[in-house]
């Protein structure tokens, strides 16, 4: 048993020798060891084992992937490979210069000056270690390939190389799973929402035709305006709900034409101008062009523009300015929303573009509270950025639009 265990370790570590353990590192190792067990001609018994190890490593063809100079130059595309390969050509040269002119041998000095060398090897293979390394977390992460070049690789390597591959298959799995979650969710929800549009559906008509009747009193008109009103917003927030489903899994159409910006923010705006002389807002716009053109869906482009205004409509403080501008810069279109709010804003600017959160508890009563999570998700998917800013009782959003018009 004994002896079987020490051929094994034997093989291993002949293996090892014959494949991972570079040239360089043969040749100056061997060195100091002669050199302290002060063997007469050391340099002599280093460079015999070195051929030896060299001949096997010729036999098995690991001799050139295993000379690390000339794989530091090979590989010079990583950063400061080429120059350590130059610094390692620099001190051999050193080596040589300084035996060729040494009278005496000073054999503290030559055992120093290789253990030098070899501790500037081992530096050398860690910073290659954590080159490798780096680059095998990153390729994995960010979906190119790399493959570690054969000369570096060693079992640390591989292992790093499996775990990362595992990762990669189980954070696949996961988002797939995931994506799977999400799309059973919004067929849910809109299976849900068809359901109960039918019933709602009735609802409206019945309440509709209730109030045309003449025989009733006034308490029930009242009562009948109260199932109006609840029923018809009840069916806008199914539609909302419907429709931001549809938008947070990116389950939309996107139909891009050229459109010209300052046209259509004002015709939006026009289906709201009632609204905001209701309210009393004024509602003040500039354009630093007459003529903004950008290359996106027009529908969603509306439904986003729509959001905002009816935003606008329902959290505005009565009697004040609303302003708007499009500024056209370098490819792209800033749009810029600002208005007064009705109430304190004590909510964060990313947690206004959350589902069914609002910004204050009074405002339950007027909207869905899914109108900024739609803008959010529209902007993304025609390609845009959208942010929110909260100034005091400031309430401005910032959309950013790539041109993009074809050529």
């Amino acid at each position: 048993m004994d002896s079987n265990f020490l051929s094994d370790e034997a093989k291993t570590f002949f293996d090892f020798l014959t494949k991972d353990v570079f040239v360089e590192n043969i040749l100056v190792t061997s060195i100091i060891i002669f050199e302290f067990l002060n063997a007469r001609q050391p340099f002599l018994y280093s460079v015999i084992i070195t051929f030896v190890v060299s001949t096997i490593k010729i036999y098995k063809n690991t001799f050139i992937s295993t000379i690390l100079t000339y794989n530091l130059f090979k590989h010079r595309e990583f950063k400061n490979f080429s120059v350590m390969g130059t610094i390692n050509l620099l001190i051999a040269l050193g080596i040589v210069i300084y035996f060729s002119y040494m009278q005496d041998e000073i054999r503290v000095l030559t055992i120093l000056i290789f253990i030098v060398f070899r501790a500037f090897l081992a530096l050398e293979l860690h910073y290659v270690q954590d080159t490798l390394t780096f680059e095998v977390v990153n390729s994995i992460l960010h979906g190119y390939n790399f493959h570690i070049p054969e000369a570096f690789e060693n079992n640390y390597l591989r292992k790093v190389a499996k775990l990362m591959e595992d990762y990669k298959s189980i954070d696949r799995k996961r988002v797939e799973e995931n994506l799977k979650n999400e799309r059973l969710k919004v067929d849910l929800i809109t299976n849900i929402s068809h359901d109960l549009k039918t019933p709602l559906t009735s609802i409206i008509n019945y309440a509709d035709l209730l109030s045309k009747k003449s025989e009733l009193d006034d308490e029930a008109v009242h009562f009948i305006e109260v199932l109006n009103r609840n029923s018809k917003r009840l069916k806008t927030l199914i539609s909302d709900l419907i429709f931001a489903s549809k938008a947070s899994s990116k389950n939309i159409a996107v139909e891009k034409s050229l459109i010209e910006m300052n046209e259509l923010i004002n015709q939006v705006y026009g289906q709201y101008d009632y609204l905001f002389k209701k309210h009393d807002l004024d509602f003040v716009y500039e354009s630093n062009a007459e003529d903004i053109l950008v290359y996106t869906d027009v529908n969603l482009m509306v439904r986003i523009l729509e959001n905002l205004f009816s935003n606008i409509c329902k959290y505005s403080k009565e009697s004040t300015r609303v302003y708007a501008s499009l500024i056209e810069v370098d490819g792209e279109v800033n749009f810029l929303l600002k208005n007064l709010s009705e109430y304190e804003l004590n909510i964060s600017a990313e947690e206004l573009f959350e589902e069914l959160v609002k910004g204050d508890a009074s405002r339950h009563a007027k909207g869905s509270g899914l109108g900024l999570h739609i803008v959010r998700d529209l902007v993304n998917i025609i390609g845009g950025e959208v942010s929110i800013d909260i100034d005091g009782d400031y309430f401005k959003v910032y959309i950013k639009l790539k041109k993009d018009i074809p050529n």
